[in-house]
């Protein structure tokens, strides 16, 4: 595998990472604001 190969594989990974943490941020804000609702 090529080093251009490798890093894309390392964007990649970020990339899933940060949507992962997004998912998890507007989960625990829409918890909040339940909280809050009720």
């Amino acid at each position: 595998m090529s080093e251009l190969d490798e890093l894309r594989n390392e964007v990649d990974a970020a990339d899933d990472a940060i949507l992962a943490a997004l998912m998890r941020r507007f989960a625990i804000t829409d918890r909040i604001r339940e909280l809050k609702a009720s």
